[in-house]
Formats: C-alpha cells, structure tokens, sequence
C-alpha cells in the first residue's frame, strides 16, 4: 500500500457515544464491510479500514468526524470513489 490517505468530514447526530459508534461502524462499511470482530489483524486493519483522525462537537449540535481511507480502496474511478465517500 503506497501509505496515501484521503479524508472525509462527516456530519454526525446524536449523543457522543452515539456519533461515535456511527463513525467506527462507518469506517468498517465504507472499506470491509464486515463488522470488526471479523477483521483480522495486520494490513487489513491497519491500512485498509477507515480511520477516525478527528472527532468533535460542533457548535451548531451534533458532531463531526473526520475519517480517512487508504487511497487504494478509491482506485482511479470515480465511482468508487464516490462509493468509499457516500456507500452503495
């Protein structure tokens, strides 16, 4: 994996622990798939799962977490791109 990471900012509901459970159950959909009890240990996890780089309150209500994914699960289209970003 080249190690090249893009983020995405998503607008979350809810109480804390709430948005946060929704932004780790965003980052095992948008890449594996699978819930991460199934997720094996080493690249997978590592490089291949979303990240949670930032998670805050917002003023206006709610949350914002800041997600990022390997490059390699966007590849050169456009539509997976916009897959890993939004789902199927």
């Amino acid at each position: 994996m080249s190690g090249d990471r893009f983020s995405v900012v998503y607008r979350l509901d809810g109480d804390e622990a709430a948005a946060r459970r929704r932004a780790q159950d965003i980052c095992l959909e948008q890449t594996v798939e699978v819930p991460d009890a199934l997720v094996p240990d080493g690249v997978i996890r590592d490089h291949v799962v979303g990240r949670i780089e930032r998670f805050e309150a917002r003023a206006e209500g709610g949350h914002a977490a800041r997600i990022s994914y390997a490059a390699e699960t966007a590849g050169p289209d456009l539509t997976q791109l916009l897959n890993v970003l939004f789902g199927n």
